[in-house]
């Protein structure tokens, strides 16, 4: 026999119309089910929290095992080549100046030429400097050098001390600046180089200058050849004299408008020089990247 209590909930009738038979049924089955959806909840919030924090429990077991050993190898043979490094550094950024001991030449009586000699390691890059020498109680002109990739350069006070042999030299480079040769364009630097700065001498005579010379020295006669293809606005260097390998003079030289395959007669007078003289060497100071340095095609 059915109970007659099950009977009064089996349906119900708001005489308001404000919460049908459907609500309630939905409410009470909720309400049955709520601490069924509690325990889901928490059970979803355990395995995900023990998944994560198992995973990294493991990961970091795996790391002390194994993956740490693997980076301190990695490490060490990376250490153990430091060749490669230098060279990947050199083209990111350029390597300091070599700058060598500074000599004092006498290029007459009471007047003395300071002179450092400079060298540029770098593959791709071009240094400018503006440069003095400073002594006890003056300091020379400021002047500049382009000092080219690979290659080395005299820094000569030209203009000179007067006066008492100078105590106390020091070179002081006032600004230096970098230009860098393209790795995208130029691939062969050192034959780039060559390239725009092939001037050569020949036929030298050296000798002493006529005795109404009024300038005292070495007297140099020569033909300079532009074995480029470019034509230089005003080729300008410094003329070197070496004695037994040993640089005995100095001298600037500038030729004007100077074409490509071109050849000059040039006729100094290095200060203070004197033979016996074994060689002469001319060294280009000319930004080689710079348009300026260059004739433009309609002046060729």
């Amino acid at each position: 026999m059915p109970n007659p209590e099950n009977k009064l909930f089996t349906r119900y009738v708001d005489p308001t119309g404000e919460f049908s038979n459907r609500e309630l049924i939905a409410g009470t089955w909720y309400v049955r089910h709520k601490p069924l959806f509690k325990n889901i909840l928490i059970a979803v919030l355990f395995l995900w929290g023990a998944v994560s924090v198992g995973g990294s429990v493991l990961y970091v077991l795996f790391y002390v095992s194994e993956g740490y050993w693997n980076d301190q190898q990695i490490f060490a043979e990376e250490a153990a080549r430091p060749a490669v490094n230098v060279a990947a550094r050199t083209r990111m950024a350029a390597l300091p100046l070599q700058i060598g001991p500074i000599d004092i030449l006498e290029s007459s009586k009471d007047r003395f030429t300071p002179v450092a000699t400079v060298d540029n390691p770098n593959e791709l890059w071009i240094a400018i400097l503006t440069y003095r020498f400073v002594y006890d109680g003056g300091q020379t002109p400021v002047q500049t050098a382009v000092v080219l990739p690979g290659s080395s350069s005299p820094l000569p006070a030209f203009g000179g001390v007067y006066g008492a042999f100078p105590s106390n030299v020091r070179l002081e480079i006032v600004s230096r600046s970098w230009r860098r040769l393209s790795a995208r364009t130029v691939s062969k630097p050192k034959e780039f180089v060559q390239n725009h700065t092939d001037i050569t001498l020949s036929d030298v005579v050296v000798g002493d200058p006529p005795g109404t010379d009024p300038i005292p020295g070495v007297r140099i006669q020569a033909d300079i050849h532009n074995n480029t293809a470019f034509g230089f606005q005003e080729l300008v260097g410094t003329i070197t004299l070496f004695r037994a390998g040993v640089p005995i003079g100095y001298m600037p030289l500038a030729v004007p408008r100077f074409l490509p395959g071109e050849s000059r007669h040039v006729d100094v007078r290095v200060p203070g020089a004197s033979a016996p003289v074994d060689s002469v060497q001319f060294t280009p100071n000319i930004d080689i990247l710079s348009q300026d340095t260059y004739l433009t095609p309609e002046r060729i």
